[in-house]
């Protein structure tokens, strides 16, 4: 008996499957997920993405399978991946409705600059490659080290939208990256996104707006903050919503925007 044993043993362990766990393949309709698997060098474990998923380059030429909220469930499930990334409570709905089509979903939603290390490290473990996602996380948190922050924390207006105004509170993402640029966000006293009217926030005389969309042919004129003695800082809306690795771009670009230098200007990514 120990000697069937010993050689079913050998069989297995010869056998490739046995040695290395089978490499999981993923959908994913979660484009700052999908930026942390590019930037870990996992992108081979993709069979599909969203339509929203554009960064980097090269994830516009995956096969897609729809917006965010209501992709073609039937490709997903024709494709049969180990996983769907979603992002929750946006996509709770859908992950539902993949949960009832036998699927398994993977949640990766984080709302801090903490939090995205941490999704980059689990999604690290879960694809093998653990150590380039300790590596990655180490090197995003040198950067953000580096960032030069303001001595005294100017007050910012984080301007998501114009029709209507909208804005980002206590406990999101673009809030958390306004903090690590070293500034305050003036509606840091109510939770989550909402529309705010214009007399509330030149009541609450903000030092700069953050101006992260592109609604209207010239975002941030057409409320005349300058007039109003407010700095503008442009920046790539991806950069300060999607929280992915450029999140420290997103940093960075606040920070320096801060400056005098660079107030009234769009800072690149």
């Amino acid at each position: 008996m120990r000697r069937i044993a010993l050689a079913s043993l050998f069989i297995l362990s010869c056998h490739p499957s046995a040695r290395e766990a089978k490499k999981p393949t993923l959908v994913s309709l979660n484009p700052a997920a999908t930026e942390m698997i590019f930037a870990l060098g996992a992108q081979d474990h993709l069979l599909a993405v969203s339509d929203y998923c554009d960064w980097p380059p090269d994830a516009r030429r995956l096969p897609k399978v729809g917006d965010l909220v209501k992709p073609n469930l039937e490709e997903i499930a024709r494709l049969s991946p180990d996983y769907v990334i979603v992002f929750l409570p946006t996509q709770e709905r859908l992950a539902t409705d993949l949960a009832k089509m036998g699927m398994r979903t993977l949640d990766v939603s984080p709302e801090s600059g903490e939090e995205v290390l941490f999704e980059i490290e689990k999604l690290a473990r879960l694809l093998g490659v653990e150590e380039r996602g300790k590596s990655l996380a180490e090197s995003l948190r040198a950067e953000l080290a580096r960032t030069k922050r303001p001595e005294n924390p100017p007050a910012v207006f984080i301007e998501l939208g114009i029709n209507p105004l909208y804005t980002a509170g206590r406990g999101t993402f673009p809030d958390d990256i306004v903090r690590l640029a070293g500034g305050r966000n003036i509606f840091s006293d109510v939770g989550g996104y909402f529309p705010v009217q214009e007399e509330e926030v030149v009541r609450r005389h903000p030092d700069f707006v953050l101006l992260a969309h592109e609604d209207g042919p010239e975002p941030g004129k057409r409320l005349g903050w300058s007039g109003k003695g407010i700095r503008v800082i442009r920046v790539d809306p991806d950069i300060i919503t999607r929280p992915g690795p450029r999140f420290v771009q997103g940093v960075r670009a606040v920070a320096e925007g801060f400056g005098p230098a660079r107030a009234q200007t769009k800072i690149q990514e």
